[in-house]
């Protein structure tokens, strides 16, 4: 009988500590987040779908294109891209900004241009007007021999490939389709490892020039004097 008469008063005293606990654990709630409670479906503008510029009609690639896609393309031959001629290297007044003074630029240009100069390359874009961020570089551009070069190769056989190519009459602002092979380094040191392109040919847009009509011309020409 004392057993079944202490039963009662136990669990009451658990009841109790349990209800005290209950409060305790209320008391050190933080205040319900009223945000969140109701589901909201914001209502977001569509994802916009992303095309990569195509080549254009003639087969030839856009500038973007190749910013693009240039990587994935590296080494590949006869390669044609189109755009503007935004900017062209200008070993003169490269020497002159560097300290040089007119007769010491003219000087190296004709009796060191393969040690004082770049060898001769041009930007291109999609717009005439781009930044430089948004060309790429063609490089290995053939040029004419200096008088100094012409004295040192006196032979037909002895003259360097990079001389016997037309040398293209760029200028900043020319249209032009340039024909090559897209590669990470050039044959000159120039190297970049999205891709740039290496001079094969050139076909202008905006005025009749072509690699392939200077070639004839030349071929032509040679042709006449040994008659």
């Amino acid at each position: 009988m004392r057993l079944a008469g202490r039963i009662p008063v136990t669990f009451g005293l658990l009841g109790a500590s349990l209800g005290l606990i209950a409060c305790e654990k209320d008391q050190f709630k933080g205040a319900e987040a009223e945000v969140g409670k109701e589901k909201i479906d914001p209502d977001l503008p569509a994802v916009p779908e992303f095309q990569l510029p195509s080549t254009l009609p003639d087969g030839s690639h856009t500038v973007k294109e190749m910013r693009i896609m240039g990587r994935s393309m590296i080494d590949t031959e006869n390669l044609s891209i189109t755009g503007y001629v935004t900017w062209i290297y200008d070993c003169h007044a490269q020497l002159i900004a560097d300290g040089k003074t007119e007769e010491e630029a003219k000087l190296a240009i004709e009796t060191t241009p393969h040690l004082s100069c770049h060898w001769p390359q041009f930007r291109i874009a999609d717009t005439p007007d781009a930044g430089e961020e948004a060309t790429i570089k063609v490089v290995d551009v053939p040029r004419y021999m200096t008088k100094t070069e012409k004295e040192v190769y006196k032979k037909p056989e002895d003259i360097p490939p990079d001389f016997l190519r037309p040398v293209p009459p760029v200028a900043v602002g020319d249209q032009v389709v340039v024909t090559g092979s897209w590669k990470q380094k050039g044959g000159h040191g120039d190297s970049n490892m999205s891709g740039i392109l290496v001079y094969g040919s050139a076909r202008f847009l905006n005025k009749e020039w072509s690699t392939e009509t200077a070639t004839l011309a030349a071929n032509d020409k040679k042709g006449k004097k040994g008659r």
